[in-house]
């Protein structure tokens, strides 16, 4: 294993890596022969994952419990292995995707650091990969990689035909036929998804790292927080600095917004559980923090429908799975659920949590601020876009309306959206100053970057 590709990385970081490869795929429009070449690579990989987290193999230390044979999980897992071994794909003479390519090997990574973790003298790190919620998490992900996978090759193949379906040299017969395994293969995959129904959460990964690595204490988790916060206000910053800004960005920290939010709530029911909290502090301050959320929420919906075309950048999405692991790794269980008050409040000292998650609430004003300027810009130029059918008609979108196309957007026709992005301003602006004085209120938290922030914000609108 190349420790370029896992270095101080976990299981579940790396195929998040992987993920993210698929991501930046789906939003372009990628060679179906191209996805095609690549596939019985990626696919192999994903079975070597699967059959690496089922553990199978005797290891130099010790031999490794098998599950039993009736698993449900297991058996759906072995069919896809078998299935995926079996299968061939002609590919003659055609190049993989890189994308793909650098997918594959993150899952091969990921394998091979479950593999060391299962041979390493270190009872610690054995019992992490050996345990039962490890072993569904590994088997699940694998098979939600090998279905993401091949959907997309499917779907590039799908297009390839329905664009040129007579010049193209995949034929609807030749392409059926060398497609077919595809299908089947995605039929499997579903079908261990479906016997894994409550089954553990593929976070249980996190807890396999490369050796060496030390797992983070509740302080660096923290201190990882502010980091990714201002990793993520970066990034959405330089969002709208871009000659040509992507709505997918400009969704995808909206929806962000709304996490940070939803982390200072459930610090707030904590230290109203745990009684450093007022009841009536509590109260209020929840409110506030729900309008502002609903508030972001309708930015993410007002953008469902609209676009500019630009696909996101690398740098944005690695800030944003940055943002979500640290918050996941402060408020959320294994499962991914939001912790419970009490157990919230055990596991972290709430006074420096407050101090930790409080900036990232300035950190969302800032950028509901850029955001909301550069989208009416944006919508002023023409920059943003909606199916015309979608769209009041006039006669300069007969055509577009016709053949299915998309347009600008008038400013009136957005209305939604800059009213979205105004709301949410004003909202984030409420529940900033309601945080700050009820954290000054509960722990004497002096004033800082998200109080100076609240005086600017009333300068700014009084």
């Amino acid at each position: 294993m190349s420790t370029s590709h896992a270095l101080g990385a976990s299981v579940g970081e790396l195929l998040d890596r992987a993920d993210a490869e698929l991501y930046l795929l789906s939003t372009g429009t990628p060679s179906g022969n191209r996805l095609l070449a690549a596939w019985p690579a990626y696919a192999a990989a994903c079975a070597r994952l699967m059959t690496a987290a089922a553990g199978r193999r005797a290891t130099g230390h010790a031999v490794v419990t098998r599950w039993s044979d009736t698993d449900p999980v297991l058996l759906a897992g072995s069919q896809l292995y078998a299935h995926i071994k079996l299968a061939k794909v002609a590919t003659r003479g055609v190049l993989p995707h890189p994308r793909v390519t650098r997918a594959t090997e993150l899952i091969g990574a990921a394998a091979d650091l479950i593999e060391c973790a299962r041979d390493r003298p270190g009872v610690a790190q054995r019992e992490v990969a050996q345990a039962a919620t490890s072993r569904s998490a590994g088997i699940i992900r694998a098979a939600e990689m090998t279905l993401a996978g091949t959907d997309l090759t499917l779907r590039a193949c799908g297009r390839a035909h329905q664009q040129s379906p007579t010049t193209s040299p995949n034929t609807r017969a030749r392409l059926t036929w060398r497609a077919a395994p595809l299908f089947e293969t995605r039929r499997l995959a579903a079908e261990v998804l479906d016997a894994a129904g409550g089954r553990p959460d593929r976070s249980d990964l996190d807890g396999v790292r490369v050796p060496g690595v030390r797992s983070p204490r509740p302080g660096d988790l923290l201190d990882d927080l502010q980091v990714a916060t201002a990793a993520w206000r970066a990034a959405c910053l330089a969002t709208v600095h871009s000659s040509a800004p992507s709505s997918a960005e400009l969704q995808r920290a909206s929806v962000e917004a709304r996490h940070l939010i939803a982390l200072n709530a459930a610090l707030t029911d904590a230290a109203r559980a745990a009684g450093s909290m007022s009841q009536t502090d509590a109260i209020l301050t929840m409110a506030r923090l729900q309008r502002a959320g609903a508030a972001w929420s309708d930015v993410t919906t007002a953008w469902t429908e609209r676009t500019t075309g630009v696909s996101p950048s690398q740098a944005h999405i690695a800030a944003s799975l940055q943002l979500q692991r640290a918050i996941r790794a402060i408020g959320r269980d294994e499962t991914g659920v939001w912790l419970a008050p009490e157990a919230l409040a055990e596991c972290v000292v709430l006074p420096a949590a407050f101090a930790a998650a409080r900036p990232g609430l300035a950190n969302v004003l800032d950028v509901g601020r850029a955001h909301a300027d550069a989208v009416s810009l944006l919508v002023r130029q023409g920059g943003v876009f909606a199916l015309a059918n979608k769209l009041a008609p006039n006669e300069e979108r007969v055509e577009a309306r016709l053949r299915g196309g998309h347009v600008p957007v008038a400013l009136a026709e957005a209305t939604t959206l800059l009213e979205a992005y105004r709301a949410s301003v004003d909202q984030s602006t409420s529940a900033l100053g309601q945080v700050s004085a009820a954290a000054r209120g509960c722990f004497g938290v002096g004033v800082g970057l998200a109080d100076r922030e609240v005086r600017r914000s009333h300068i700014l609108l009084s």
